[in-house]
């Protein structure tokens, strides 16, 4: 990468942020930016951010599939995530913001009637004209570049989802307040840090005290750790949350319906997959959270979303192989998309689909849907029909990095 006219290993920038502080004022006062060098003959605009007197990178707004398929700046065309099922107005990013519209209010006045919450999939003939909760949760996981592996990515903890989601939220806003403020990202657990982060989650249920005519409602994302009976209806934990939220059962009836696959049974007890939850919470007059809404994501013991268990294994098998590929995130369209997209460099791209129902009408077609437009297109694709072996995989390319 070049920054402030100085021709730089990403990888010493990384280490180094601190010692080319210089470089990094200078180049946003000169630049504007910073340069990715990963396509020959080529500058791509990198973003440059300050977080408590640190220097981030980020990709360039709209320019992430011009970059290397090697490149961690490299990101899939827009045409592969849902983000095109919303309107223009839902999601705006630009290089130093990132706005986005939630389809449900944060401050709910006592004076007339509560909105309930938006159903997921509710559509107009524009587009989404709002987020839910499961598409801010897929927002989070596309921009910290958490659906994208690489043979040289270092193990994924709930503190590396932390640390890369936690590094673009002073950037965004949720329907004109800031995101760092109205959302409790659940920070890992550490004795040193404990009291710093008891007094963020203090601050953050404060903030959820009731007025006189308004009531605030917050966020809170984390892993779900269990769904237990309490005394007055259910509870839940989150890994590395010290208190327990509470939610009734007609609420996880809801959520269960909702999101199947990540909140069944079997996605509970799997050592393999995790349980990534958003949820809208409210204080109660004893000051304990109550949740009124949310959204759970399922994903790999490395945090990479998916979208059933059958994907979880053909996800293990990806990384086991050595393979640099993306997971296409749908928040919540309808569009068609293939499950995973290989991306190695010195090839073309491979898509990867996981058949797993059979016989349920929706799903037929809009397999055959899928085959038809791989074909038409003519690009390969390696499909899995989960009660066949898994098929050979492509190996790694080795050296695909100038």
């Amino acid at each position: 990468m070049r920054l402030a006219g100085t021709v730089l290993p990403l990888s010493s920038v990384r280490r180094d942020r601190a010692r080319l502080a210089t470089l990094f004022r200078k180049a946003r006062a000169e630049d504007g930016c910073a340069y990715c060098l990963c396509c020959p003959g080529r500058d791509l605009r990198l973003v440059i951010r300050v977080r408590d007197g640190r220097y981030h990178l980020a990709g360039w707004p709209g320019e992430g599939d011009e970059h290397a398929a090697y490149c961690e700046f490299h990101k899939l065309a827009p045409a592969l995530s849902g983000r095109t099922s919303y309107a223009e107005v839902t999601i705006v990013e630009r290089p130093d913001t990132l706005s986005v519209r939630l389809n449900q209010p944060l401050a709910l006045r006592l004076t007339g009637a509560v909105p309930p919450p938006a159903a997921p999939g509710t559509t107009d003939a524009e587009g989404r004209r709002g987020v839910g909760l499961l598409g801010v949760a897929q927002l989070l996981w596309e921009i910290a570049g958490l659906n994208h592996w690489t043979p040289d990515t270092p193990r994924t903890i709930w503190s590396s989802c932390h640390r890369r989601v936690s590094s673009h939220l002073p950037h965004i806003t949720v329907s004109g307040e800031p995101l760092e403020t109205v959302l409790y990202l659940v920070p890992p657990f550490r004795r040193d840090t404990a009291p710093s982060a008891g007094q963020a989650l203090e601050a953050f249920t404060e903030r959820l005290v009731p007025g006189p005519r308004v009531v605030r409602h917050g966020l809170v994302m984390g892993e779900i750790k269990e769904i237990g009976q309490a005394r007055y209806g259910l509870q839940l934990s989150l890994r590395h949350f010290p208190r327990r939220m509470y939610l009734d059962d007609t609420l996880l009836a809801r959520l269960t319906r909702s999101y199947p696959r990540a909140l069944s049974a079997s996605a509970a007890a799997s050592p393999k997959a995790r349980q990534v939850g958003l949820f809208v919470v409210a204080r109660s007059p004893g000051g304990h959270l109550t949740v009124v809404d949310g959204s759970v994501m399922l994903t790999t013991r490395e945090y990479l979303p998916a979208d059933s268990l059958h994907e979880v294994t053909m996800a293990e098998a990806l990384t086991a192989g050595g393979l640099r590929f993306h997971k296409p995130l749908r928040y919540e369209g309808t569009g068609v998309f293939p499950d995973f997209v290989i991306s190695n460099a010195g090839r073309d791209s491979v898509y990867v689909e996981v058949y797993g129902v059979r016989g349920r009408e929706g799903y037929d077609l809009r397999r055959r849907r899928k085959q038809e437009l791989y074909r038409a297109s003519g690009i390969p694709v390696i499909a899995w029909t989960v009660s066949e072996p898994m098929p050979p995989l492509p190996g790694p390319v080795l050296g695909e990095e100038p």
